[in-house]
Formats: structure tokens, C-alpha cells, sequence
């Protein structure tokens, strides 16, 4: 078995906005980085897409009292975007910026390549971003193109704040305060460094960007921090200075291969100094210093230091976001209390329901609208409209549940259907196998095909027709039984099909077959990008081997005719006792109210990942035998947006960053592919064996691998 090893992901919570990346603030729009754009062409049409939204709103059409129509915070990729199309559209609008015009790509190294990703996205609006090219020369695009369309920009004018609502804000910079309709925030995330939080850390010689290593000579740099762009600087200045290099880890978890193998030659040369484990506790005009953790002890050490580059990422301005009023993801609002307390109880209700008889709540129903008798009626009318044999199926439980359920399922697959088929054919071809599983093989012969068509021996247990394809120990219901007919398919799916799948699929299963795993991938979709992260989380996951082995024991135990002693009862337990048990924690707690009701809480997964035995049973099967992996080429921007919305909490940008292919045998993935859907960059593809280099010829892989149509 390998070891897990991916690490921590230093995820935030973003801004709440809609499809027209409007803030819960009424008339303050969020795009850039703050709007979920990781690559310029993404921010450089929303920046298109937000000033035509505002042009058509009803009230932009009324003629108000205002400096501005649209004031626009940032003048970055987006925010260039938006005042090129309001200058277009003949918006009064205001362009703000603490620093620069486009500071940020000014910011980037020397000679840096800026990527014209995604391929096949066209880009809106005037403001070019055309080819793969260096930033110099996209400066230059972009500074011809707003010098043309006459866009000025109030450059080293930070906004400090914004007041007021929808209709008129207050935009207030230290030169002066001004009135506008809207406001765009298009103010990024580079422009607010990450402190180090040290003594001595805001002395001149402490920078936070690298523009041109050629301005150093013969120096003693540190440089902070382990991610691509503090070894990026560090191999930058190693050639006409001394550096040293502090990360505060006992690895590099985070840069990408070709950084790794670069900075591991620097090292080997003699050209920088790498010091694990330490971090910087003192910034002085002469030196540094340095506190290092070594087997458990502490020390000091003290370097000679002219300058310091501290690279250690940067934040969404939440202090300044909060203050207008924003709301984030994660935030506990009253509504979001509220949400809680109401799916627990729809689930807890509707599951409740579908294991009673439904007689009971029709007559309960019935008698408090003074209507006697209502379950008759409906029986009657159900009679007269479908003339069915064998009437009393309808009114069996699992038919009224299973019935919302897929009705549920269909709603939302769709919806979750067209948001990711039209990134990816391998996403339109996994919902339509989910939808069409849950239908035919979930619905329609369990309710409508064994109870008419089936053997007598069949009909008697048409219930155990969810076994068809429920596998055991998922369904364990399989092998409760003497009927050989479930006996011999149970033990077919369970241990040959099912194993078969794996060997080939890894849990491919979950996400393409299971109901279990497709209410998640269809009503919990919307929420996915709020499954739990980190070491902690994965952690949990170990209480899927708890369900299995109960599983499996109770399984034996009904074979065997087993008796258990209860301390509690004194009294001994039957296998039914332990089945029963086991449906009302498992089957009804774990299953149909707890994962359901937390949907929007901690995403859709909560069953999948930590609690179903049939996914650790695969997980277990793939891990030994399976060669089905992700890999990853050296294109990774670490947007994050592949561990953002990983539904089972792997930090998949960690593994793309380092070009390191990941799979069943260090990870819990389900092979449903949404990381790769959302890359903008198409750096993650499914392959073949442990080091991803062979593309396999078979169905799935093939699918996912193929470009969007």
C-alpha cells in the first residue's frame, strides 16, 4: 500500500457572486481573481461581460446625477476589459489604481512567458491577448490599445473605501471622493503580499517582487518561502549573488518539477544555499535571523543579509472586501443556519416517510383538512389511471423514495450536465451513465419491471432488485437472503464485476454508476468546492474501514447464525438484531439524512468519502492492482482551481505543480474528472501506469482525454 503524500492546500474562501458576478452587495461586481479567474483570458472577458450586463439594466438607462456611471477598481486585465467596453458602450466610468496601470504582469520576471490559455476560448473585447508571448510585449499591447481608445487611468489612486447601495456609491481615495452608479472590483490579489508578520520586516530592503535580477550584484539575498516563484527568484539572482533560500517545511511541496530539478542543481553547484525548517525571526539592517527546527530542537542563525525577497504568496484583500459588506463561502450567516436546520429536516423527513407506510401520512394529511378516508381515494384514483396488477407495490416504501430521489436526481443532473459537459465530452457521457442507472436500473425495474415480469421467487423480493447493480458491501442486503438467484448475482457483482471495474476504473464507479455517489454529483454539485481539505480531513476517511469490517461481520453473522452478546440488554442479539442496527446508523443516519443535510455545508461526498464501505473496498482493490492515473505536464499556473473543486479534499494543484501523476494508490480519487474539466490550461489528463507516460486504449481514458466539442 503507498502512502498518501499530498499535502495541506493553502485553499481561501472566495466572494459570493452570481452568473453576472454580482456581489451580494446590490451594484458591486467582483471579476479577476476576485470573480474565480485564474488566467488573464478568463479575467479579460469578464471584464467584457460585466459592462454589458451593467448597460443593460433597466436603470442604467435613466439619466442620474453622478460622476460615474461605472467606477472600476483595478487596472489589471479585467478592469482594462471593463473600461474599454464602457468607453465602447458611452459609460461615464472611472478607472482606479493603488499603483500602475497593469502593475501586476509589470511585476512578472524579466522576459516572463505569458501564456494565451485556455486555447479555445476566444477573447471578448478589445484589450489583446493573442499568442504566447513575453510580458513586455503584452505591455505593449495593452498600452497601445487603451493609449487608442483614449482610456485614462488614475494611476497611484488607491480607493479606501465604498459607500452606500445600489443606485449611488460613495468611491473614496485620498485625492478625493466620488459618486457612482456602479462599482467593478477588479483589484486582484498580487497587490497584497503575504507578511511574514517578523520584526524589522517593513525596512526598505525588504521586497515582495523581483523585476530585474540584473539591478543585483554581488549581494547576500534570503529569499522566503517555497513555492515556484520564490525558487524562480532565488535561481534568478544566484548567478551575480550569494543567496540563501528559507522555507519553513521539511520538503518543497509546491513548485513545480522542472523549479525542483533546477534548484536541486543550484544546490549541488554551490550556487544557493537552501535551509529547511527555519523561518525568519528577526530582520536587521545588516543581517537576518533565522530560527530552525532540527529533531525537535530549536536554534538560531544569524546571515549576513542586504536584501530579503519574501515570496510566500499573497491574500484576497478580505479586510477591505468584509468592511464593504461582502459576503464569502464560507461564512455562517443566519440564512446559511437556517439551510442547515431545513435540509436536515427534509431529509430526515423524507426518509422517515419512505420507510413507513405511506397510508399513514396520507390519512394524517387527509384528517387535518377534514377529509376522511384519503388514502383510499388515491389508491383509486391511482387504480383507474394506470390499471396496474398489483396495485399494493405503489404504496410499497422504497417506491416513494426512490421516486423523489430520482426525480432529484434528473432535475439536478441536468443542471450539473450542462455546467460541465460544455468543458468536457467524458463529463456529458459521465452524467448521462449516472442519470441513466438511476432511472432504468434504480427505478424502473425495482418498482415497475420484477414486481411484474419477474419469477414468483423474484416478485416476492423485488426490493433486493436494487442489488442489481448496488453491489455488496454497499447493499448488504444481497446476501440476507437463501434465494439463489440474489445469492449468485450478489456474489458475481461483488466479487468479480465489481473487482474487474476497479482493476480497470479505480472508483469510477462512484461517480458513474452509484445513486449514492450520484445525489452528490448532481443536487450536492453546486456545493462541491466546500468538501473538507487538508490532513485532518483526509484523516477521517479512516472511518470507511470501520463500516466495512461491521459490514462484513454482520454479513458472516447472518451466514453462521452468530449470536452477540449486548452488555447493555444482557441480553444476546440476533443477525437480524445487528441488521437492523446496522440500517438504522448506516443505511438511515449515514446515508439518507446526515450527508444530505450537510450538503451545503461541507459539499456532497460526506457518505462516499468517509463512510461507504463499497468505495474503501475499491479503494483498497485499485490501490493493489490498478494503473489508471492522472498525470500532469509542466503548464500549471497553481490557480488552484483542481483542488478547489475536488469533491473527496485531494490538493490536486500539489501534485500538478510537481508534474507527480496521482491515483488510488496515494489518494481517494474518483476518477470523476472535474479536475481536469476546470484546468484553464489543460495541464491534467487521465493515462496508464504508476509514472503516467502511456495513454491507454480503452473507453474512459479516451473520453476524458478528448477536447471539449
Amino acid at each position: 500500500m503507498g502512502v498518501r503524500q499530498y499535502q495541506t492546500p493553502a485553499m481561501h474562501s472566495l466572494p459570493v457572486v452570481d452568473d453576472h458576478f454580482e456581489s451580494n452587495v446590490p451594484g458591486l461586481y467582483l471579476v479577476g481573481d476576485l470573480g474565480r479567474s485564474p488566467v488573464i483570458k478568463t479575467a479579460v472577458n469578464q471584464g467584457y461581460d460585466v459592462i454589458h450586463h451593467i448597460a443593460g439594466l433597466p436603470e442604467m438607462k435613466q439619466t442620474v446625477d453622478a460622476t460615474c456611471d461605472v467606477a472600476i477598481v483595478g487596472a489589471g486585465a479585467a478592469g482594462l476589459s471593463a473600461a474599454l467596453e464602457a468607453k465602447k458602450l458611452g459609460l461615464r466610468y472611472l478607472v482606479f489604481d493603488k499603483r500602475d496601470t497593469a502593475s501586476t504582469i509589470a511585476d512578472f520576471a524579466r522576459g516572463k512567458m505569458i501564456y494565451a490559455e485556455p486555447r479555445d476560448l476566444p477573447v471578448k473585447g478589445n484589450l489583446p491577448v493573442d499568442d504566447d508571448c513575453p510580458k513586455e510585449a503584452l505591455l505593449e499591447g495593452w498600452h497601445a490599445a487603451i493609449q487608442k481608445a483614449g482610456i485614462e487611468v488614475r494611476e497611484n489612486e488607491e480607493v479606501t473605501d465604498i459607500r452606500g447601495r445600489d443606485g449611488q456609491f460613495e468611491v473614496v481615495t485620498p485625492q478625493g471622493t466620488y459618486q457612482a452608479r456602479k462599482v467593478v472590483l477588479a483589484m486582484g490579489k498580487r497587490g497584497n503580499p503575504r507578511q511574514l508578520g517578523a520584526p524589522g520586516e517593513h525596512l526598505p530592503k525588504v521586497r515582495y517582487k523581483l523585476t530585474d535580477p540584473g539591478e543585483y550584484r554581488d549581494e547576500d539575498v534570503l529569499v522566503v518561502g517555497g513555492g515556484d516563484s520564490a525558487l524562480e527568484n532565488a535561481l534568478a539572482l544566484c548567478w551575480t549573488n550569494r543567496v540563501t533560500l528559507s522555507y519553513r517545511r521539511d520538503a518543497f511541496s509546491r513548485p513545480s518539477k522542472r523549479n525542483l530539478e533546477a534548484i536541486q542543481e543550484a544546490m549541488r553547484q554551490g550556487r544557493v544555499r537552501v535551509i529547511l525548517n527555519s523561518e525568519v525571526c528577526e530582520i536587521r539592517d545588516r543581517d537576518v535571523e533565522l530560527c530552525l527546527r532540527d529533531a525537535g530542537s530549536q536554534r538560531t542563525e544569524v546571515l549576513k543579509n542586504d536584501v530579503v525577497f519574501v515570496q510566500i504568496g499573497a491574500e484576497l484583500p478580505v479586510v477591505f472586501l468584509r468592511k464593504l459588506g461582502v459576503r464569502f463561502e464560507n461564512d455562517w450567516t443566519g440564512r446559511r443556519w437556517a439551510t442547515l436546520a431545513l435540509w436536515a429536516a427534509m431529509a430526515y423527513l423524507i426518509y422517515a416517510v419512505s420507510r413507513n407506510k405511506v397510508t399513514g401520512l396520507l390519512n394524517w394529511v387527509g384528517s387535518g383538512f377534514g377529509v376522511e378516508g384519503l388514502t383510499a381515494r388515491w389508491q383509486q384514483a391511482l387504480t383507474f389511471a394506470l390499471n396496474w396488477r398489483g396495485f399494493s407495490v405503489v404504496y410499497e416504501p422504497g417506491f416513494w423514495y426512490s421516486a423523489m430521489y430520482t426525480a432529484v436526481m434528473v432535475v439536478f443532473g441536468v443542471q450539473a450536465a450542462r455546467r460541465w459537459g460544455k468543458r468536457s465530452r467524458y463529463q456529458r457521457w459521465r452524467y448521462a451513465s449516472l442519470l441513466s442507472f438511476q432511472v432504468i436500473f434504480f427505478f424502473l425495474i425495482p418498482n415497475f419491471v420484477v414486481p411484474f415480469v419477474g419469477t414468483p421467487e423474484m416478485r416476492t423480493e423485488a426490493w433486493r432488485s436494487y442489488g442489481l447493480f448496488y453491489a455488496w458491501p454497499l447493499f448488504i442486503y444481497t446476501f440476507f437472503t437463501h434465494a439463489k438467484v440474489w445469492l449468485i448475482w450478489g456474489a458475481v457483482l461483488a466479487f468479480v464485476l465489481i473487482p474487474v471495474f476497479a482493476r480497470y476504473f479505480g472508483k469510477a464507479y462512484c461517480t458513474w454508476v452509484c445513486g449514492c455517489g450520484g445525489l452528490a454529483e448532481t443536487l450536492g454539485d453546486r456545493w462541491r468546492h466546500l468538501a473538507p481539505k487538508g490532513q485532518r480531513a483526509q484523516a477521517w476517511e479512516k472511518m470507511n474501514y470501520f463500516v466495512l469490517v461491521w459490514a462484513v461481520l454482520i454479513t458472516v453473522a447472518y451466514w453462521i447464525n452468530l449470536k452477540v452478546f449486548d452488555l447493555n440488554t444482557g441480553e444476546f442479539l440476533t443477525a437480524n438484531d445487528l441488521q437492523q442496527q446496522y440500517y438504522l446508523i448506516v443505511d438511515w443516519l449515514l446515508v439518507g439524512v446526515i450527508p444530505i443535510a450537510v450538503y451545503p455545508i461541507l459539499g456532497g461526498k460526506i457518505w462516499c468519502r468517509y463512510w461507504c464501505p463499497l468505495a474503501i473496498y475499491m479503494e483498497v482493490i485499485s490501490r493493489w492492482f490498478s494503473d489508471l492515473v492522472i498525470k500532469s505536464n509542466d503548464k500549471c499556473i497553481s490557480c488552484g482551481e483542481c483542488t478547489r473543486y475536488c469533491q473527496v479534499g485531494i490538493d490536486v494543484m500539489s501534485f500538478a505543480q510537481k508534474q507527480e501523476a496521482f491515483s488510488n494508490r496515494n489518494t481517494s480519487c474518483i476518477q470523476c474528472g472535474i479536475c481536469i474539466a476546470v484546468c484553464p490550461v489543460d495541464v491534467l489528463s487521465f493515462a496508464r501506469d504508476a509514472t503516467g507516460t502511456v495513454q491507454a486504449k480503452l473507453g474512459l481514458v479516451q473520453i476524458a482525454n478528448a477536447r471539449p466539442s
